[in-house]
């Protein structure tokens, strides 16, 4: 499948001062390759499911990974309001079931990464730079996933091992965290405030808090 490179900003304003993004650090349009990987392996995983043996417990963890996605397209729609022509709660429920699956990736990891979303919007907003768009957010997701694993583990799969599993090229995948990483400053830490807010919010499943 054909990758299509294409630079997300060259520069921006903020406050009389210009702002640069170098041009070896952007977001590349690979959001049908990551939506097809995605689609491909929910089908596996829905082929390996046997409702007979989902207890309480596992459709309590579908219900906190339904949770999740819901606030990520929410916040995404906020920013992109066609986004739902592109991806939907389904596919990004699914996508982090996969990396459960996949990378072992757990709660509190999926929460830093809706944590991280959060951040990269308002600091884009802060520079005047509107980097996210239709056309990235595939990479997006797994920019995220990745940066939030790092954040959290010692040790942590290599970005080669993401990019076969959601059919990017390393190179692109390498480019876009680097540009990520530009866009909030290289601030990963996360206030406590907005993390306990956020970890309420997903895991306060019908009232009942659930712990992985």
């Amino acid at each position: 499948m054909k990758e299509s490179d294409q630079s997300i900003i060259q520069e921006t304003n903020q406050e009389n001062e210009k702002v640069q993004i170098d041009n070896a650090s952007y977001f590349i349009d690979n959001v049908s390759q990551v939506a097809y990987a995605v689609k491909e392996s929910s089908q596996s995983l829905v082929q390996q499911a046997n409702p007979g043996n989902f207890s309480q417990a596992g459709k309590t963890k579908n219900h906190c990974k339904q949770i999740l996605a819901q606030k990520i397209f929410d916040i995404l729609q906020n920013n992109i309001p066609d986004i739902g022509t592109i991806i939907s709660v389904t596919s990004i429920t699914m996508f982090f079931k996969q990396l459960k699956q996949k990378a072992q990736m757990i709660i509190e990891e999926d929460i830093i990464a809706v944590a991280l979303l959060q951040k990269f919007i308002l600091k884009q907003e802060q520079k005047g730079a509107h980097v996210l768009s239709t056309k990235n957010i595939g990479t997006m997701l797994v920019v995220l996933a990745v940066v939030a694993m790092k954040t959290c583990r010692d040790d942590v799969y290599k970005n080669s091992f993401f990019a076969r599993e959601f059919g990017l090229s390393n190179e692109t995948l390498n480019k876009s965290e680097s540009s990520f990483l530009r866009v909030i400053d290289h601030e990963l830490s996360i206030d406590t405030e907005n993390y306990s807010q956020l970890y309420n919010e997903i895991m306060n499943v019908q009232g009942e808090e659930f712990l992985f």
